[in-house]
């Protein structure tokens, strides 16, 4: 059994076939816990994100009904597929036991993510390339995106865009040393057109078209984020963009396009391990 939590929240039997986890607060209860498997949620962990901060009289009680659908849900489609309850009651709340460490997509998604920024500092672009290939593939949306989310919920929701992002990074970072200048430019156009304020990508899109002989186009790049910086924000481009777009304009003795060095922009920002 698989939980996917990276884009509607569904539950994967062995055959394949893909569940709903239940009625809303049910599903709700259940995410909490899957986002964290292994680990003890407090039962006030839980009662603050199904009702924040105006929980009823009942809310334990409640609550405690949550758990015991989701308890018989999980325990129906996970039959004969491990031999100890999936969903266990502990003293101070409630843990979900999956064997198998990456059941959930959220544990795949960040061990390949992980793996492929251990490879490319090992020199491996290839194979680093190949495990984020995989990784992106994996997120369907953000994080059970067909459920209600309380505040904690949406904490990690937060958590893990932001994770998503930084696996981004590194995905045009391999790409970059790989040389698929052409290969990147699109994908670049996409990310400064979703994360508009995001000057890595911005940078990069600027070194990649100079790369490609389009300095026009590069140029045209960096006046967008500085009228997007500008007036949404009050701000200049970072000093290492500003040199970038220098050496993009600075031609050679002999007359040629200089190079831009890459080295002039900052370093992705690396992905963290998540506690186990």
């Amino acid at each position: 059994m698989r939980l996917r939590l990276l884009g509607p929240f569904l539950v994967v039997t062995a055959d394949g076939t893909a569940h709903t986890p239940g009625p809303p607060k049910v599903a709700q209860a259940l995410a909490l816990l899957a986002t964290q498997p292994g680990q003890v949620v407090g039962s006030d962990t839980l009662v603050r994100e199904l009702w924040r901060e105006s929980p009823p009289r009942t809310a334990l009680a409640t609550a405690q009904t949550h758990i015991h659908h989701a308890r018989r849900r999980l325990d129906e489609l996970s039959a004969g597929e491990t031999s100890r309850p999936v969903l266990i009651t502990c003293p101070s709340g409630y843990m979900l036991h999956l064997e198998d460490h990456q059941a959930t997509d959220v544990r795949e998604l960040e061990d390949l993510v992980l793996r492929a920024d251990a490879e490319l500092g090992r020199g491996d672009a290839e194979t680093a390339a190949a495990h984020m290939k995989r990784a992106l593939a994996i997120r369907r949306g953000p994080l059970v995106s067909n459920i209600p989310v309380g505040h904690v919920l949406a904490g990690r929701r937060a958590r893990l865009e932001e994770l998503y992002v930084q696996a981004l990074e590194l995905h045009i970072e391999i790409t970059v040393r790989l040389g698929r200048y052409r290969e990147v430019i699109p994908e670049l156009r996409l990310l400064v057109h979703d994360h508009p304020h995001h000057e890595w990508f911005h940078g990069h899109l600027i070194a990649a078209l100079h790369r490609c002989g389009r300095r026009t186009e590069a140029l045209h790049a960096y006046r967008a984020l500085e009228r997007i910086l500008g007036e949404e924000l009050g701000l200049s481009p970072l000093p290492s963009t500003r040199r970038l777009m220098d050496l993009v304009l600075e031609p050679n003795p002999d007359g040629s396009a200089a190079e831009p060095p890459w080295s002039v922009l900052p370093r992705a920002g690396r992905p963290a391990a998540t506690p186990r």
